[in-house]
C-alpha cells in the first residue's frame, strides 16, 4: 500500500476529511467530527442530569421532571409541604 493508505489504516488520517489527527491510539481508523460529537453527548448529559424513566427526555433540574412527568405521562405531583417554625 501507500503512505497515505497506511496512515489511513494507522488513524493517523481523518476518515472523512483526510487530516492528521493527533493522539496515542493508533491503529483504526476514527474521525475528529465522531469524537466531537460524543464530547458534546457528554456535554449534555451532564447538563442534564435528570432524565425520564419513562420516554428518556433528559432535564436540567428535578423539578423540571416532575413537571414533565405530570405534564406528559399523567404522574401526579408530589404534594407541597410547608414547614411550619415557632414564632411565625
Amino acid at each position: 500500500m501507500g503512505e497515505y493508505a497506511d496512515m489511513f489504516l494507522d488513524g493517523v488520517i481523518d476518515a472523512e476529511t483526510g487530516e492528521l489527527i493527533d493522539g496515542d491510539a493508533p491503529g483504526y481508523p476514527r474521525s475528529p467530527s465522531r469524537d466531537k460529537r460524543r464530547q458534546q453527548k457528554a456535554a449534555v448529559r451532564n447538563a442534564k442530569p435528570f432524565q425520564c424513566h419513562e420516554c428518556g427526555k433528559r432535564l436540567a433540574t428535578l423539578q423540571a421532571l416532575t413537571d414533565h412527568r405530570a405534564d406528559k405521562h399523567g404522574t401526579p405531583r408530589p404534594p407541597v409541604v410547608k414547614t411550619v417554625t415557632e414564632g411565625e
